[in-house]
């Protein structure tokens, strides 16, 4: 109970406006945060390995990690002290913050990790919706909140998990990410703005592939799919591979329909169907057997 109180006391934080406040200073990085917040905050940058390098000293216990600057996405992201070790360490493993290293590592004890609630603040977009001159952002890049509570169910939380809400209620619903693993989060999104511009799964995604079936012939797997256009604009192609001792294996590539504008794909196999949706950075799928078992889950990262 003292982490769903400590919930709602974050909520009600949570719903200030994104407004730049005249008396913070102009880090993108702390965009995410309301404003109360942004002046004591914590900035760092990453270095090419991943390192967090110290651009401003805070004094609320927030640390923000600021935008990689000359790529095509804004993204900065803030977590407490207590918790973004585990977010750097995702990085160094190639950024998965759901993947098995990581979960293994908080698991173990190597990657230390307290289970109290803690506040997590995102802002994300293409880099074009970012106006460097005046520090703000426009409608294409969305901001939201995610209360984080280790290890805690979507049953616990009393919230929905991620993949029982349709896409076109997730920004009105809270729902549950990463149920009972470390990375357990209530995502509050914002209600849009204005009408969402088309999402593409077309580009390089890289996460896991986890066996549902247990006891079957499948094994968990670290995964890369390169989605490409093919001639037809709802006609994609996904080259398939697992990473085997370190390198790329082949698993074959598979054809797939674009159903919507949001990024939802369909891939029929003779082994069943994948299904397969984009939200921004991020590629959930699930392969369900002739006869709707469901069979695998992937969850995956958009590679930069």
């Amino acid at each position: 109970m003292k982490s769903i109180t400590s919930i709602i006391a974050l909520v009600a934080v949570l719903a200030d406006a994104q407004v730049s406040s005249p008396q913070t200073q102009l880090y993108a990085a702390v965009l995410p945060l309301p404003p109360a917040l942004r002046a004591g905050a914590t900035v760092v940058r990453l270095t090419r390995e991943s390192v967090p390098q110290l651009i401003r000293q805070g004094t609320n216990g927030l640390v923000c990690i600021d935008d990689v600057p000359a790529d095509s996405m804004f993204d900065v992201r803030c977590y407490r002290d207590t918790f973004i070790p585990v977010v750097y360490r995702a990085y160094q493993f190639g950024y998965d913050p759901a993947g098995p290293k990581v979960g293994d590592e908080v698991r173990s004890g190597k990657l230390p990790l307290s289970k109290e609630a803690t506040a997590g603040y995102r802002c994300l977009g293409p880099a074009t919706g970012y106006n460097t001159a005046s520090n703000t952002t426009d409608a294409t890049i969305e901001c939201w909140e995610s209360p984080h509570v280790p290890f805690r169910t979507a049953a616990e939380f009393g919230f929905p998990d991620e993949r029982d809400v349709p896409e076109d209620q997730q920004r009105t619903t809270p729902y549950v990410m990463g149920s009972g693993s470390y990375w357990s989060h209530v995502m509050l999104r914002h209600p849009p703005s204005q009408q969402p511009t088309a999402v593409t799964p077309v580009g390089v995604w890289r996460g896991t592939s986890v066996c549902l079936v247990r006891p079957s012939a499948c094994n968990d797997e670290t995964v890369v799919y390169r989605i490409t256009q093919m001639k037809t604009p709802d006609s994609l192609a996904i080259d398939a591979r697992k990473i085997v001792r370190g390198a790329e294996q082949e698993m074959g590539v598979i054809t797939c329909r674009l159903m919507s504008p949001n990024g939802q794909l369909t891939c029929a196999m003779p082994q069943g169907v994948w299904h397969f949706r984009v939200r921004r950075d991020s590629l959930v799928g699930e392969l369900r057997l002739p006869d709707n078992t469901k069979y695998r889950d992937v969850r995956a990262i958009r590679a930069p």
